[in-house]
Parts: structure tokens; sequence; C-alpha cells
């Protein structure tokens, strides 16, 4: 391109030559513009198309930063003031787009947190399922010995009830003289009704005091106290009855 405009006659020669003119004639004028034409020209047209080049690229470059400074700076400025709900500014979306990832990575730590805790509760299920197992076995365990305890009970206070509907009050009189003995350890002197009440199991022969002696060591039995339970009961029933 530099070399055209520096010899542009001699281009505008090559296509526009008189018709009436022979090819040597044309070969003859084309020559005579390079006839002077040396290495100092050549440099010279080199040198110059370099220069043109960095020209260029300069003009490139400083056309390139006008069109960013408009494209960054200023048209998002416009923008920001006109439109700012069409277009967000690349600053805002970096800042955005920063403040997405951070958010990406709490909501990752937060699905971990989760996941541990998760595990944890299900640990605590376990445990927690394993001691209510337990205590629910041992409330079983010891609810079946309180029943079968209960059980027992009622079964004597029954069998209690039944011997002292039996007993006359004679009878009741003579087993409280025989518990009296029992409790003051005087010892209780053998006879008929002690053998009846102790064939009831109402008390328990021990041993007798003396070789050779009627008069024996007893104690009250389970069924006995209940039936003298019973019968403190029906005193004071009967006293509360005469009261009123």
């Amino acid at each position: 391109m530099v070399w055209t405009i520096r010899n542009w006659e001699a281009v505008y020669t090559f296509f526009a030559f008189d018709e009436d003119l022979s090819r040597e004639e044309r070969i003859d004028i084309l020559k005579g513009y390079f006839v002077d034409y040396g290495f100092w020209e050549v440099l010279e047209t080199t040198g110059v198309s370099l220069l043109v080049i960095v020209l260029s690229y300069f003009l490139l470059n400083v056309t390139r930063g006008i069109v960013n400074f408009f494209e960054k700076r200023v048209t998002p400025l416009i923008l920001k003031k006109t439109g700012y709900n069409d277009v967000v500014p690349l600053e805002d979306y970096n800042n955005l787009l920063d403040s997405t990832v951070e958010l990406d990575k709490k909501v990752s730590e937060l699905k971990k947190e989760r996941a541990e805790l998760k595990l944890e509760l299900e640990e605590i299920e376990k445990s927690k399922a394993s001691v209510q197992a337990e205590i629910n076995s041992i409330f079983n365990d010891k609810s079946k010995d309180e029943l079968t305890e209960l059980t027992d009970l009622n079964k004597i206070r029954i069998k209690a009830k039944k011997i002292l509907e039996a007993f006359s009050p004679r009878d009741v009189s003579g087993f409280l003289k025989v518990v009296n003995d029992i409790k003051f350890d005087r010892g209780v002197r053998s006879n008929e009704f002690v053998e009846q009440i102790s064939l009831l199991g109402l008390i328990k022969f021990n041993k007798f005091r003396n070789v050779g002696a009627d008069i024996g060591d007893f104690e009250l039995t389970e069924l006995g106290s209940t039936l003298l339970d019973l019968i403190n009961d029906r005193q004071i029933e009967d006293k509360r009855i005469d009261l009123v």
C-alpha cells in the first residue's frame, strides 16, 4: 500500500497507457519510473510501511480502549440510570456471582452438618429405644413380681377372712391370748386350741422351753398376722358403730 502510494504515477500509467503505444514503448515508460529506484528507496518504503503498521496498531488499540471505556463504563452507567432492571452492571454481576458461590458453599456445609446431625439423631433414637426396652423389661419383671406378691397376699387375706368367719367369739379371744403370750415371750401352753390354730397355719412351733414341759415357744405366721389385722379392724369398726 505504501509502495503504491509512493509510486502512484507508475501504477496509474500501467492502467492508462495510450492506445497507440506499442508494448516495447510501454515497457520503456515503466522502466523509466524504476531507473533511479535503488536500495535506499526500498529501505525508505519499508521503514514507512513499518511506521504505518505501528501507527495502525496504536490507533487500533486507542480505538479499542475508547470502545471498551464506553462499553464498560459509560454504557452501564447510562443503563443504570435509565433502565437498571433490564441490564445488570458487570461489577454488580461479579458481586452477585461471588455471593452465589459463597451461598452454595454454605449450603453444602449445612447439608453436611444436617447429614451428621441426622446420623447422631438416629444413634440417639437407637440408644433411647434400647434404654426404653430395658426399662420396660425391668418394670415388666417388677410388675410380675409385685403381681405375684399381691396375689399371694390376697390369697392369705381371703384365707384369713374365712378363718375369722368360722371363729366364734371364744376362738377369737383364745387366739388373741396366744398372740399376747407370743408377744410378751411368756410361752404358749399346749392344748387342743393351740394345736388347732397351729394346724391352720396361724402359729408356728419352734421348741419346748423345758424337756417334758407343755409350754413351748411359738411364732406368728404371715397368715396369723393377717388374721390379727382383720380382728383389730373389726374391733375398731365395732367401737365406731357403738359410738354412733
